[in-house]
């Protein structure tokens, strides 16, 4: 009797250019347990799309490496936040905008640097706040700058 032996591939991760090493030809390549990405394959190599785009965090600054055009970018990893990106380039919705609850004093992020922020939080003590919208204004917003 013989027995089938799947070829194995060396694969060199295009996110932290570590080495994988996989007996899948074509298709994706779990990465997670090491670097915390998936890439692609095909017909035994490394996929260009793997990482068409670098994302700038607005919140460290890093570079994010990611296929993701428009969509979500988990940067949990690196400095603990997410962050939007349309069309290839960081979004506007993106909550980037610290501010302090009038109430609590919790710092919230908000996707506006002033105008009404409506942002739904907890207390320190980690019971809802009540306050959910408060108006800041222009010349405050300047001031944090």
């Amino acid at each position: 009797m013989f027995s089938r032996v799947a070829k194995a591939y060396v694969y060199m991760c295009p996110f932290c250019n570590g080495e994988s090493l996989s007996n899948t030809k074509t298709g994706q390549i779990d990465h997670r347990s090491v670097c915390g990405n998936q890439f692609y394959v095909k017909e035994g190599r490394v996929s260009r799309v793997a990482k068409a785009y670098v994302h700038t965090c607005p919140f460290c600054n890093g570079e994010s490496l990611s296929n993701t055009k428009t969509g979500r970018i988990d940067h949990r990893s690196v400095c603990g936040t997410q962050f939007y990106v349309k069309g290839g380039r960081v979004s506007r919705e993106t909550r980037r905008h610290a501010h302090s609850c009038l109430v609590c004093q919790t710092v919230v992020w908000s996707s506006r640097s002033f105008w009404e922020v409506h942002v739904k939080h907890d207390t320190p003590a980690g019971k809802p706040c009540k306050k959910t919208k408060w108006h800041v204004p222009e010349q405050k917003a300047h001031e944090k700058r």
